[in-house]
């Protein structure tokens, strides 16, 4: 066993598959099929959903070093069609991503509360979409939890009705940049706020990361570009 592997085992940690690195149903990407073996089964977030179906750029995707830049613009099927081919299977470790106007938040949590799911993420910091200026965490029965970039302040929320923050990837040249070359902006952010709200670590790579990141006061951690880097990495953690 890598000692990388026995290292992050002894941090208490728990941990979540990021929007998107496991569809946007949350069942896992086209790619998964050509690995020979499966993912820890950890909570997973979906795809970021809209109110209406988005056709986006969904493969306007460039591999950096160790890093990826993206332009996506938020490509989904709509909160109306996803519910109709998701709302029968077991959603229950399952965190929904939505992404909108505030009145367009409210309607897809509205939707979501008739279901048994794990929580919604309000993603409020996609970088290459038209910034809606989100100023509300809207009322659910469901946990939630608040996607920012590294240059929101998650005081400007609600933080009560929030249980934990995921960090974007930081917005680059009309794009996202995740992975190594996100890790001193997103890093920078979690030193600032991990002390007074529960932010997740992100834009790890190694047991060393993860280390690091947890001194700086993340309990949890969510899994992004390392599942293409490193998924024999991915494939060995374990929740504590």
């Amino acid at each position: 066993m890598e000692l990388d592997i026995i290292v992050a085992r002894e941090i208490p940690m728990t941990f979540y598959y990021a929007a998107g690195s496991m569809g946007d149903d949350g069942q896992g990407q086209f790619w998964h099929k050509y690995l020979d073996y499966e993912f820890p089964d950890f909570v997973r977030i979906t795809k970021t959903i809209t109110r209406y179906e988005r056709k986006g750029t969904p493969y306007l995707v460039l591999p950096l070093y160790r890093s990826f830049w993206n332009r996506m613009a938020l490509p989904n099927k709509g909160i109306d069609r996803w519910l109709a081919e998701n709302a029968h299977r077991d959603l229950s470790r399952v965190i929904v991503s939505i992404h909108g106007s505030d009145s367009e938040i409210e309607e897809m949590v509205s939707a979501l509360d008739r279901l048994n799911i794990y929580g919604i993420e309000l993603n409020f910091s996609c970088p290459n979409v038209a910034n809606p200026n989100n100023s509300y965490i809207p009322a659910s029965k469901h946990p939630l939890s608040l996607k920012l970039n590294c240059y929101q302040d998650p005081c400007k929320y609600d933080m009560s009705r929030i249980f934990k923050v995921s960090v974007n990837s930081v917005p680059t040249l009309g794009g996202g940049v995740s992975g190594l070359l996100a890790q001193k902006k997103n890093w920078a952010f979690i030193r600032d706020h991990a002390k007074r709200f529960p932010v997740s670590g992100c834009s790890w790579q190694s047991a060393e990361d993860l280390s690091y990141l947890s001194a700086m006061g993340c309990t949890s951690f969510d899994i992004g570009t390392v599942m293409l880097l490193k998924p024999g990495f991915v494939r060995d953690l374990t929740s504590v």
